[in-house]
C-alpha cells in the first residue's frame, strides 16, 4: 500500500489504487483528489477534528462526478503530449488547432487557458458576484454559466495553477492569479477579446476596474458537497461565500458596494468566458 506522510498526518491509499499505472485512470484521479484534500487539510485547516472525514468528503465528490473525474485524470497525463496519432479517451475531442474539447470546456493547450460558454446576466446595478450559476445569486451577478465550479477548479489544477489565500503576505501563500477575458464575434464576424474588468466600474474611482487579476482560492467540501457548486458561485468580487476565484482587493471582504455594472460597455451575445492563469 502506498503512503504519503507529513508532520501533520499520514494518508494511506486504498488497496485497489495503483498510482504507478497511468492506464488506471480511476485510481490515478482518486489519488489526485486525495492529494488535493491532503494538501488543503495540511495547509489550511484551522480547526481540530477528524482529518479523514475531510478526505472522505473529497472522495464523495469524486464518486458523484465520476465521468468528469476520469476525463480530468486522463487529460492530466495527455495535456502536454497529445499528438495526432494518439487515441483520446471517450468524451475528449481534439480540435483542428490541437486544442482539447471536454464537454463544453475547451482546453487551449498552447495558450494555457480554459474557454467555456456563458452569458450576461445584469445590465446595471451593484455587483457582488462576477460569475454565478443559474441557481446562485444572479440578482447581483454580471455573468452566468452552466459549467460547474468543480470542473473549472480541477481544470485550473491541471493547467498548473495553485489555490491559496486570497491576499498575499499571510502564512498561506496567495493562490495563482487568473485573468478573465470575454470573447465574441462582432458584426463583421471578427473575433473580439477584452478583459472582464471592461464591464465593471469601480465605485471608488468612477472608472473602469483595474485588471489586478482574480485569486484562485478554490472551494472546499463540506458534508460531501462542493460548496461553490452548492452556493452557485464561480467568481466573486465581494469576498463572502465559497468560490473558485475571488478578488484580491483588501476592501472586498468588508464592502459590498465596490463595483457596479459598467453601463457604457455594450454586452455582446454568444460570449465565451476565458480563464488564463498567470503561470
Amino acid at each position: 500500500m502506498d503512503t504519503i506522510s507529513s508532520e501533520k498526518s499520514l494518508v494511506k491509499w486504498p488497496q485497489n489504487i495503483n498510482g504507478s499505472n497511468i492506464t488506471n485512470v480511476d485510481g490515478l484521479f482518486l489519488k489526485f483528489l486525495y492529494l488535493k484534500a491532503f494538501q488543503t487539510l495540511a495547509d489550511h485547516s484551522t480547526k481540530p477534528g477528524p482529518k479523514f472525514q475531510f478526505i472522505d468528503a473529497w472522495y464523495a465528490v469524486y464518486k458523484r462526478t465520476l465521468r468528469w473525474s476520469l476525463l480530468f485524470c486522463t487529460l492530466m497525463v495527455l495535456l502536454p503530449h497529445v499528438r495526432a496519432e494518439e487515441t483520446l479517451p471517450p468524451g475528449v475531442q481534439k480540435l483542428p488547432n490541437g486544442d482539447l474539447l471536454v464537454s463544453n470546456i475547451t482546453v487551449r493547450r498552447t495558450a494555457r487557458e480554459l474557454a467555456f460558454p456563458g452569458a450576461f446576466q445584469l445590465e446595471g446595478g451593484a455587483l457582488e458576484v462576477i460569475l454565478a450559476h443559474p441557481h446562485g445569486r444572479v440578482h447581483e451577478a454580471l455573468l452566468v454559466t452552466e459549467v460547474s465550479a468543480i470542473q473549472l477548479q480541477t481544470m485550473l489544477y491541471l493547467l498548473g495553477a495553485k489555490n491559496g489565500a486570497r491576499l498575499p503576505g499571510g502564512l498561506v501563500p496567495q493562490g495563482t492569479l487568473v485573468d478573465i477575458f470575454l470573447e465574441w464575434k462582432d458584426a463583421e464576424g471578427k473575433l473580439q477579446r477584452k478583459p472582464i474588468e471592461h464591464w465593471i466600474t469601480d465605485t471608488r474611482t468612477g472608472k473602469e476596474m483595474k485588471p489586478i487579476g482574480w485569486t484562485f482560492v478554490g472551494s472546499v467540501v463540506k458534508n460531501g458537497t462542493f460548496l461553490a457548486d452548492s452556493e452557485g458561485n464561480v467568481v466573486l468580487n465581494y469576498s463572502v461565500g465559497a468560490t473558485v476565484l475571488d478578488l484580491p482587493d483588501t476592501e472586498s471582504f468588508e464592502e459590498d458596494t465596490l463595483h457596479v455594472v459598467n453601463k457604457a460597455a455594450p454586452q455582446p451575445k454568444d460570449i465565451t468566458i476565458v480563464f488564463k492563469p498567470r503561470l
